[in-house]
């Protein structure tokens, strides 16, 4: 017994993906239920079953592609003396199983077999929810349960004879007519025969239920828990195939049959034959049609791929991508469609596969974050900081710091640590100022979602929104508008907040116990502020430290400053921030304002070149905590910092990085593998210990006529370095739209050379160059090509040609070739004239077109020809051609990320989103996905496989989430020890730039291949199977709105994730009911500060309907901060004449005229295993509906899935029938938002 359990244990990993419940491609806990029938008559047990009543056979299997040949019909019937069980079971080597019963009877599941588990006691009812295997370990004496049986059914190969293995409890004990759990062959019977084409076999036993110890027959009526189990054989019959040849059937919920009776299915005691086969297939959505069959022959185990390919050599199906399967004969079943989705034509197609271990991603670091771990986690704690934006100030209170970023979508705008750094929680706020009582966080600036100029309130604890005297953010006094009424600092102290209003000389006085204005002060041109040990209140005023009481000056500050920016107060000292050329902290005593010190080195860190964490550069808000660390938010990029001193002393203490840009990015020049490009810094990398450490910034614009640092993001810059044919090393990549430039390396700093300056008043705005800027005339709206004449790195007028009217308007550098010869986004390349000290100089006269294609994303190989790259839903997309211009192969009808939100998942083989070549590197090439896998390929145009996860599945994140809206990355092959061969790594990420290495590529072997015929009779085949399939569908999904919510007919939605919901939708008198049954990690939590958002944090079923009115209204139901609640969404409203609710992000915005919060609704919501059940009741008054029988109406249901505290953001997003764009996304507010009738269904009223 101690053998079986410990290989029950080293499989629990495996099973944990394989035991999912409902999975569109999984024939696994497909029913919840199992009909036993009454047995016709005498059964003779011969193993043919042409006696029994197969009424209430179900069929399971392991995934639809195997099917045909790993898949088995389970039926089971009684009378009074005992239990038949029989099968048909579908195996390329039927009953090959050699575990010796005299030797390993316990091992008798490990090749063809079938298991089965029931309770032969109804009175302790079902479900049984409180037995598990791993409760009882070592205390074997507290169970005593004989009712709960594990049955193990097989053929022993080598004596050809049946076999039965039985064990008792969920401790697996010996019953004492069993010895070692074997059943002597004279209680019971068993018979089992091999079909004749050798392709499967079936089986037949009759157990008496005094075998199975059972205190009395089960009879009709009865209903107890069960469920049944195959496994299939490697050839040899020594072992099974592993997961990828195990099926499970009869479970109530997703979980381990082994380990706990609570995921047992239904074991119905039927009283009558003939059983309805609407009851048996309840909840069992209709199958994918497979109509065709395709086999192949693997030399081993192995995960493999198999394609077909047209006589152009495109792709024109995957048939298996990346998938385990056994040595041997293989069958896969298909619908006969191509990737696209359509009935692929009749003729002969060339089939193309692969065979290796397993390829996967391995973490190894993550570089410009300080996050611990530095990737987002489920729990709010791991990740640091914002993306989009840069630090901008810090808080101390007593239990740890507050920091800032300006702007944030990925990341967190705000954030606490403790006095380590160590993050508590991320908000998505984000702000410019920021003060604290210890209860509330004041916080102003940044954009935010709403923009408001006014002070945010939110909780210190959770970061959840606030009020004060009613009021949820306090607005300046009385006066300005939204531009002069900008805050310019705040401090907090003895109930008293204090905010500066730069534009309007203004200092205020808050109360902040309920938010009412005490007074204010006139303060010239006030900034950040603090106050005093004594409550005088020190104020940056005009270059300028002002002393005040009450408003009135009583000393200043004017020496050792310069630029001040930022200003703290602590144990009779003040700190101020200066951004000028001393670039430091200067310490004053706050009783006669005289200077003390400075921290940080005089002049800061260098903008550019060797880094030297002992400097500042561009410091900004700054505090001090009570350990007497100095804290200063260092307002810039390259790379974004807050540092950490000694206040006391001065010395540099530690440093915090990140977060990285949208979305995260780096590279490594092959040719310098220790080094890493992240942020415009090159950072030194130990590959002993996966530590990095910043080396020096490569570049930034110090005079205003000079060419900006490349972008740091995967979005619109990676940047990319390359060694040349010369050795020196050179970058190149683009900022924004404004800028695509490239630079050579001298010493320690990266300097730009030639580049496009894309002019845009209109639509992406000024290029920033001031001369060219200021004079629209001269220079209207275009691109311009300039390229350094003096080395100054300037932009002069005599340096710039107008690129518009000419070939080369469409001016941005899609590679640069070793010889630094640039290849251009509009098809031509440019050829250095001369290259003099490194540093290449072209002629624009000189200009050639390119002789190869040249897409949205394009890398040239090594031999001369190119791969190209454009997304496409009907036409070619990824291609190969030759130097003479001749396509190699091609993949058409790869649909772009915005085409794809409604595609579901992807993975190995599902390609849509596709944005951007990472890289090419040996034989390989590897695209990243907008969704977060990463596919690769080989040069030759075989698919090989997917890394990284969806994040969308992700609810407990982690460090293999893939980038996020993914729209780059890196590839590439590096020889990291000398004399070893080189390793592969992708570096992507969302707000780290994360850096994994690619395992398992050296295992890849070719299978034979061939030719496949793709008849007219198999054509036809597959067009009825897809008719018969979307009518099933058409049927399936169909809301009634019954009298009775117990009875009402079920909708559901299942995702490719496994998780779905089913809901039943009833009304009474006052109310419109629904009720939810959701397969979900998390339960129906909710914890978004803003309720207007609550679509943001997830986990809310979302009902969406035209009421009575013909207005449309979305109704939200959640738990929210643990209470019922709902928000209910009107866009429009009859007869509206009020200021509707506007809800912006940088895409747009969505307009509400009334959003109505329901948090006295009735709500009622229990945990599952599998996830929870909720009832809700919605008054029809508050929707405006009035319902009639035989009513229809438009009508959705959907549930928006969210991680476990309901923050942050949604996950996933699903409805009965809307699968739009806006459906779909889950990172942009309006879209989320945004109700679409257009694509809602109908419901009737019963």
């Amino acid at each position: 017994m101690r053998k079986s359990r410990r290989l029950l244990g080293a499989t629990f990993l495996l099973l944990a993906t394989m035991i999912t419940g409902h999975c569109s491609d999984n024939g696994r806990g497909l029913h919840k239920q199992l009909y036993v029938v009454p047995a016709p008559g005498k059964v003779a047990v011969d193993g043919r079953l042409d006696e029994w009543d197969l009424s209430g056979m179900i069929e399971m299997f392991v995934v639809q592609a195997t099917r045909a040949t790993q898949s088995a019909k389970f039926a089971a019937m009684y009378d009074s003396e005992a239990l038949y069980l029989g099968a048909e079971v579908n195996d390329p080597t039927p009953m090959m199983n050699m575990q010796d019963p005299a030797v390993n009877p316990e091992r008798g599941w490990d090749a063809d077999s079938c298991q089965f588990r029931l309770t032969t006691d109804p009175a302790v009812g079902y479900p049984i929810l409180d037995e598990s295997a791993w409760k009882y370990s070592g205390k074997k004496e507290s169970d005593r349960r004989d009712d709960i049986v594990h049955l193990t059914l097989w053929h022993y190969t080598a004596t050809a004879e049946p076999q039965l293995h039985m064990l008792l409890g969920m401790t697996y004990r010996e019953p004492p007519n069993a010895p070692r759990g074997m059943v002597p062959p004279d209680q019971y019977e068993a018979k089992y025969l091999k079909r004749e084409d050798g392709r499967g076999y079936t089986f037949e036993y009759r157990i008496p239920w005094r075998t199975l110890n059972a205190k009395a027959p089960l009879k009709a009526g009865d209903i107890v828990a069960g469920t049944v189990q195959f496994n299939w054989s490697r050839p040899d019959g020594q072992h099974t195939a592993g997961g990828s040849a195990w099926a499970y059937d009869v479970l109530r919920a997703p979980g381990f049959p082994f380990q706990s009776t609570a995921c047992w299915g239904k074991l119905i005691f039927h009283p009558s034959g003939k059983v309805d086969r609407k009851l048996v297939e309840e909840g069992v959505p209709p199958d994918r049609p497979l109509p065709l069959e395709f086999a192949y022959e693997l030399p081993e185990d192995a995960e493999c791929t198999i394609q077909l390919f047209n006589d152009k050599n495109e792709n024109v199906r995957i048939l298996v991508a990346q998938q385990q399967r056994m040595g041997g004969r293989n069958v896969e079943r298909w619908d006969g469609c191509d990737d696209s989705g359509n009935i692929l034509p009749e003729g002969t197609y060339r089939w193309r596969g692969i065979y290796h271990q397993p390829i996967r991603a391995e973490y190894r670091f993550s570089v410009h974050n300080s996050g611990n771990p530095p990737y987002p986690t489920a729990d709010g704690k791991g990740g640091w900081g914002g993306d989009h934006g840069v630090p901008q100030t810090v808080c101390a209170f007593d239990e740890g710091i507050l920091m800032a970023w300006d702007s944030s979508e990925y990341g967190w705008g705000v954030i606490r640590t403790d006095f380590e750094g160590r993050k508590q929680w991320g908000c998505n706020y984000d702000a410019t100022h920021m003060a604290t009582d210890g209860e509330t966080v004041f916080s102003a600036g940044g954009h935010g979602f709403t923009r408001s100029p006014h002070i945010q309130l939110m909780t210190v604890k959770e970061a959840r929104p606030r009020q004060l005297g009613g009021k949820g953010e306090l607005a300046a006094p009385p006066g300005g508008d939204d531009s002069s009424n900008r805050v310019t600092g705040l401090a907090c102290d003895k109930g008293i907040l204090y905010a500066s209003y730069g534009a309007r000389n203004l200092v205020a006085k808050f109360d902040t116990r309920d938010g009412s204005l005490i007074s204010s002060w006139d303060v010239p041109q006030p900034g950040r502020l603090a106050v005093m040990s004594d409550g005088r209140v020190s104020v940056i005023s005009g270059g300028k430290v002002l002393i005040l009481r009450e408003g009135k000056v009583e000393g200043s500050i004017a020496e050792h400053l310069d630029e001040p920016a930022g200003i703290a107060c602590c144990d009779g000292e003040i700190f101020v921030a200066n951004r000028g050329k001393l670039m430091n902290v200067s310490v004053f005593k706050e009783t006669d304002c005289s200077y003390i010190r400075s921290i940080g080195r005089e002049g800061g860190r260098p903008p550019k070149g060797r880094y030297d964490p002992s400097g500042m550069f561009m410091p900004g808000g700054i505090a001090v905590d009570k350990t007497g660390q100095l804290w200063v938010a260092e307002v810039a990029d390259a790379p974004k910092r807050i540092s950490c001193w000694d206040a006391k002393t001065g010395a540099f203490k530690k440093e915090f990085f990140g977060g990285c840009d949208y979305f995260a990015y780096g590279y490594i020049d092959p040719a310098k593998p220790d080094e890493i490009l992240v942020h415009n810094v090159l950072w030194k990398i130990d590959w002993k210990t996966f530590g990095v450490t910043p080396v020096t910034t490569v570049w930034r614009k110090t005079e205003p006529a000079m060419i900006p640092y490349l972008g740091s993001g995967a979005y619109s810059a990676s940047p990319k370095i390359i060694t040349a044919a010369n050795g020196r090393q050179y970058m190149y990549g683009n900022n924004y739209a404004h800028f695509s430039a490239l630079f050579y390396r001298e010493g320690d700093i990266f300097k730009p050379v030639m580049s496009k300056i894309h002019v845009g008043y209109d639509y992406i705005g000024p290029a920033g160059i001031p001369f060219m800027d200021e004079d629209r005339e001269k220079y209207p709206q275009g691109q311009y090509f300039w390229q350094d004449q003096n080395g100054d790195c300037c932009v002069q007028p005599e340096e710039i040609t107008p690129l518009k009217g000419t070939p080369l308007e469409r001016f941005d550098i899609a590679w640069v070739f070793p010889d630094l010869s640039v290849l251009l986004s509009c098809g031509y390349i440019l050829k250095p004239v001369s290259v003099e000290a490194g540093i290449p100089k072209y002629d624009l006269a000189k200009a050639e077109k390119y002789s190869l294609p040249v897409k949205y994303s394009t890398v040239p190989g090594e031999d001369g020809g190119i791969f190209t790259y454009e997304p496409s839903k009907t036409g070619l997309s990824l291609a190969r051609w030759d130097r003479d211009g001749r396509m190699l192969w091609g993949y058409n009808g790869i649909p772009s990320w915005p085409e794809s939100l409604n595609l579901g998942v992807t993975g190995p083989g599902k390609l849509w989103g596709m944005t951007q070549c990472m890289g090419k590197a040996g034989d390989f090439l590897v695209f990243q996905t907008y969704f977060g896998p990463n596919h690769i390929f080989r040069a030759d145009g075989i698919y090989v496989g997917a890394i990284l996860s969806d994040g969308r599945v992700m609810t407990d994140r982690g460090a293999y989430e893939g980038q996020p809206e993914g729209q780059g990355g890196y590839f590439g092959m590096l020889n990291i020890e000398p004399g070893k061969p080189g390793r592969y790594f992708v570096i992507g990420g969302g707000q780290d730039a994360r850096v994994w290495e690619v395992l398992g590529l050296e295992t890849i072997r070719d299978l034979p291949g061939g030719t496949y015929e793709h008849t007219a009779e198999k054509v036809a085949r597959a067009e009825q199977a897809l008719r018969e399939y979307k009518m099933a569908i058409a049927a399936a999904n169909r809301i009634v709105i019954g009298s009775d919510i117990e009875s009402a007919r079920s909708v559901e939605k299942e995702l490719d994730t496994g998780a779905f919901f089913k809901v039943k939708v009833a009304r009474d008198a006052q109310n419109l009911i629904v009720d939810y049954e959701v397969k979900s990690d998390i339960q129906l939590v909710n914890g978004v500060p803003d309720p207007k958002l609550l679509f943001k944090g997830g986990n809310c079923m979302d009902i969406q309907l035209e009421n009575s009115r013909g207005e449309a209204v979305r109704a939200l139901i959640t738990k929210h901060n643990g209470r019922p609640f709902a928000a209910l969404y009107f866009p429009k409203v009859k007869d509206f004449h009020g200021e509707p609710t506007v809800l912006n992000s940088p895409t747009g915005k969505e307009s509400f005229d009334e959003i109505t919060f329901l948090d006295d609704i009735e709500l009622s919501c229990e945990k599952t295993d599998a996830g929870f059940h909720a009832r809700a009741r919605l008054p029809l008054k508050a929707l405006r509906l009035e319902l009639k029988s035989g009513q229809k109406l438009k009508m959705d249901v959907g549930y928006i899935f969210g991680n476990a505290q309901g923050t942050g953001k949604a996950v996933r997003r699903a409805y009965l029938f809307n699968n739009s764009f806006s459906a779909n996304v889950i990172d942009d507010i309006p879209n989320e938002s945004r109700l679409e009738p257009s694509e809602w269904g109908e419901a009737t009223v019963e």
